[in-house]
C-alpha cells in the first residue's frame, strides 16, 4: 500500500501518513499499557496491606492480556504493509 503509485506517477502520500499515525498511536498505546503493568506491580506493597496478593496478580495479568492484545494488532499492522511492499 505505501508504495502505491497513483496514475499521475506520484507516490500516495496519503496512504503513509495513515501508516504513520497508525503505528504511532499503537506504539503510544503499548507504552501506556506496559507502564501501567509497572505500576500494578509497584503497587505490590498497597496490595499487601490493603488488598489480595491474588488480586494484584489478577490485575497484573489483565494488563498483560492488554499488552499482548496490542503488541499484537501493531505487529499484524507491520506484517499487512510488509506483505503488500
Amino acid at each position: 500500500m505505501l508504495t502505491q503509485i497513483t496514475h499521475d506517477g506520484d507516490i500516495n502520500l496519503e496512504a503513509i501518513e495513515q501508516y504513520i499515525c497508525r503505528v504511532q498511536a499503537l506504539t503510544e498505546l503499548l507504552r501506556k499499557s506496559q507502564a501501567r503493568a509497572i505500576n500494578i506491580a509497584c503497587d505490590t506493597p498497597y496490595f499487601g496491606i490493603f488488598g489480595s496478593e491474588a488480586e494484584m496478580h489478577e490485575k497484573l495479568a489483565r494488563q498483560n492480556a492488554v499488552t499482548s492484545r496490542i503488541a499484537g494488532y501493531l505487529y499484524k499492522v507491520i506484517r499487512k504493509e510488509l506483505r503488500n511492499a
